[in-house]
């Protein structure tokens, strides 16, 4: 957490509480009897512009240099490769924000590469639209926007990198997406209901995080208004001002009132 922190101060940015709670979670919930960490899958989901793509630019630097992983490798996926870029870009900048870092990490634009300059390790982009998806090994991955993935060979990479984590100790493979529609991406319906199942306690899954920020479904189903709420928009965004984060509630108000008008924004 403390590196987590650290890491965000770089760039001016505020370790906000559901990023703390994530990092505890997922990098501090250990395995007693093998001193391993506990997940091995992790879904976080909330609304659009909540910082998922700067909080998981740390993620593959703490992995390679802090962790006790024999030849980390760390890949980020996404539908395209802009897209995939995300995540990595977020990483960059806070190499870059950093002489120490800058030290201990090599970063290669032009390859969308971070290499660990005294380490085997490193982290690497790969994307459905791209041809350099085959051989791709894997201690640490994370899936931008799931949401997107809804075609077969989109589908093929997310799962050739989950596979490509065999072998490891203890691999984590993280998907961080906004809410789907359910006609269009079979992955995300799918990952989002399993992560329901956990999370309500219908499936026994203990080595799976989720963490998912959303207005409640069962009052949505019983008002029809709620959406419009005040509580609705707090459930949907922990980065929220009320939350001790940026996002004001003026802005979601704006676009609300957009929302109403234009019900295809609406979801």
């Amino acid at each position: 957490v403390n590196h987590l922190k650290w890491c965000m101060s770089l760039i001016g940015f505020k370790a906000l509480p559901w990023m703390v709670e994530t990092t505890r979670a997922l990098f501090g919930t250990i395995e007693v009897d093998t001193g391993l960490r506990r997940y091995r899958r992790a879904h976080i989901s909330m609304a659009k512009k909540n910082g998922k793509s700067a909080f998981c630019g740390w993620l593959p630097l703490y992995h390679i240099d802090q962790e006790n992983e024999v030849d980390p490798r760390v890949v980020g996926i996404a539908t395209t490769r802009k897209q995939a870029s995300e995540v990595f870009d977020s990483a960059a900048l806070l190499v870059d924000s950093s002489p120490l870092m800058q030290r201990t990490f090599e970063v290669i634009k032009s390859s969308k590469t971070i290499r660990h300059r005294s380490k085997a390790g490193r982290y690497e982009v790969l994307s459905a639209d791209g041809d350099r998806n085959d051989g791709v090994r894997a201690s640490l991955w994370i899936c931008d926007e799931l949401h997107r993935f809804k075609s077969q060979k989109e589908e093929g990479i997310r799962d050739a990198v989950n596979r490509a984590t065999r072998g490891r100790k203890h691999p984590l493979g993280i998907d961080i997406t906004t809410a789907g529609d359910p006609t269009e991406s079979r992955l995300w319906l799918n990952e989002y209901a399993y992560a329901c199942g956990v999370r309500d306690g219908t499936v026994k899954d203990r080595r799976y995080y989720v963490r998912i920020h959303e207005a409640d479904p069962d009052r949505l189903k019983a008002d029809p208004n709620f959406w419009k709420s005040k509580e609705a928009r707090l459930q949907g965004n922990p980065s929220h001002e009320d939350h001790g984060g940026y996002i004001t509630d003026e802005e979601l108000v704006a676009d609300l009132e957009r929302a109403v008008q234009i019900p295809t924004e609406q979801r």
